[in-house]
């Protein structure tokens, strides 16, 4: 019977340790790689109204704007070169793909989301539109646990 896959989770940790990947997971601080690489790396982050959050975290968002609230996000890669970007809001698609250029990339974009709780998440795909990094999700507004 032959392999189907290597996807490979990848956990930013303070040091090599199990309770340290454990606190990275917990925190959130993970993606997948499909391709089993060793050395693509994915991380994003979002600031909106003075508040921002990591990959993993909770964004809150001090009051209500109608129509939504605009939030800025920068998202780095690693060894994804010549790859898009696509950021889904609540699992749905948001934008046109980013196209990620040079070894270490950084893309800038906007998403302004309704009022109330939603998640975003990065999935970076090759040129065919198959998916190599899939980010562990960033929520908004959802109450501290």
């Amino acid at each position: 019977m032959g392999a189907i896959g290597w996807p490979t989770t990848a956990i930013e940790a303070d040091e090599l340790s199990v309770p340290a990947m454990l606190n990275g997971i917990r925190a959130g601080r993970t993606f997948i790689d499909l391709t089993a690489s060793r050395d693509k790396m994915l991380d994003f982050e979002a600031d909106a109204q003075g508040a921002s959050a990591r990959m993993g975290g909770t964004l809150h968002i001090p009051g209500h704007i109608p129509g939504g609230t605009v939030i800025s996000l920068r998202i780095h890669t690693v060894a994804t070169e010549g790859s898009v970007v696509h950021l889904l809001l609540d699992g749905e698609d948001t934008n046109t793909p980013l196209p990620l250029e040079g070894v270490d990339s950084t893309v800038k974009t906007t998403v302004t989301p309704s009022a109330g709780r939603h998640y975003l998440r990065v999935e970076v795909r090759d040129h065919a539109g198959v998916s190599e990094l899939i980010s562990s999700p960033q929520y908004i507004n959802f109450p501290e646990e």
